[in-house]
């Protein structure tokens, strides 16, 4: 997942679900949505990348997915 959020276009949520058998939009939905209310994250059709300004602190936001 965090490989994915690197990649400027980001990851398709449905396709990395499909590939890992996890549903990962309904396995971290509060993470996504607080990250994305707080401008962090934005999901793009079925895509969810992380926001220009977040390139910088991407670490940061990867740590609320291992908590």
């Amino acid at each position: 997942m965090f490989l994915g959020l690197r990649l400027l276009e980001g990851m398709n949520l449905a396709q990395v679900s499909a590939q890992v058998g996890i549903d990962l939009a309904q396995r971290y939905e509060s993470e996504i949505q607080d990250l994305t209310e707080l401008g962090l994250l934005e999901q793009v059709g079925p895509r969810l990348r992380l926001t220009k300004s977040t390139h910088l602190i991407a670490n940061q936001v990867f740590t609320r997915f291992v908590e």
